[in-house]
């Protein structure tokens, strides 16, 4: 069989641009939470029990790793990183959200890439820590939404065991966490990507007259609408499947996070700041809607 030559270019672009995003972010260990940081909780018997798990998940991960599946898990990675950095420098779920990395014990074990913290109530309540979210680029979205309606059927959301919130005193495990897939399709993370990467150029403040600054284009990008309504088409559907459970604490914390979320979305519509929505054009949002409604519906 022939190569496309086409195909071929793009998918060495595809790599180039996702490895200079996680360029960037190589050695930045304080943005994920590190294990060693909890032996006052969990003692370093149990740390150690942890990391030799994580080395056996990597190992049976690197036993059944592919080229393909390599390059994937590389662009999956580039845009956790890049929506991490945007929703916390640019606000894209709002002025009360802060993202964590998760550790590598509960990325490999648990499924989880990342926590979203809100901050906005009166009283912060650990019952609404906040969300997970699960990244990818690639051809397990069924996978990661199945195990998300098997968690439901046993009246369970997800679970994360190193936690140490920047804004209160909680160190510890989270509970019953909303776990949302979050992913785009390749034009979209190649143009997040890029303006990503402009944005970091030290001549990025320089601009034609009336362009956007690669900042400003950040802050305005089009892929927090797709991934607001990600979000929002997950969140229903878990929560009206959670009816049918007759789990009513369940069913609340859903609905908590759908109005919260809902919420966000319509402070950007009215907001003086216009953003382009461009979802009706998202293959992956239409692709989370097929999926969701095979699995729950």
């Amino acid at each position: 069989m022939g190569i496309d030559n086409n195909n071929f270019l793009n998918s060495i672009n595809q790599s180039s641009l996702a490895k200079k995003v996680n360029k960037i972010f190589e050695g930045k260990e304080s943005m994920a939470i590190l294990m060693s940081d909890f032996i006052k909780i969990y003692g370093e018997d149990e740390i150690k029990k942890d990391r030799d798990e994580v080395v056996r998940l990597k190992k049976i991960f690197k036993e059944n790793e592919t080229q393909e599946s390599k390059e994937v898990k590389d662009y999956a990675d580039a845009l956790e990183k890049v929506t991490n950095e945007c929703i916390e420098l640019n606000n894209w779920l709002g002025e009360y959200a802060f993202t964590y990395s998760t550790s590598v014990y509960d990325d490999y074990k648990n499924g989880i890439d990342s926590i979203i913290e809100f901050t906005d109530e009166e009283e912060f309540d650990l019952s609404h820590m906040g969300l997970a979210f699960d990244f990818t680029y690639g051809s397990n979205v069924f996978k990661k939404l199945e195990r998300i309606k098997n968690n439901l059927d046993k009246k369970e959301l997800s679970e994360i065991k190193y936690f140490a919130s920047e804004n209160t005193d909680y160190k510890g495990p989270i509970k019953k966490i909303p776990r949302l897939v979050i992913g785009a399709n390749r034009e979209t993370v190649d143009d997040l990507m890029e303006t990503f990467l402009e944005s970091k150029k030290p001549s990025s403040s320089i601009k034609k007259e009336g362009e956007l600054s690669p900042s400003k284009k950040l802050e305005t990008h089009y892929f927090q609408i797709n991934m607001l309504k990600q979000i929002i088409y997950q969140l229903e559907t878990f929560r009206d499947y959670t009816s049918k459970l007759e789990d009513e604490k369940l069913y609340d914390k859903l609905d908590y996070f759908l109005k919260k979320i809902v919420d966000i979305l319509e402070s950007k519509k009215k907001s003086r700041i216009i953003i382009e929505d461009k979802s009706s054009e998202d293959a992956f949002l239409m692709r989370i809607k097929t999926e969701c409604d095979i699995l729950f519906k």
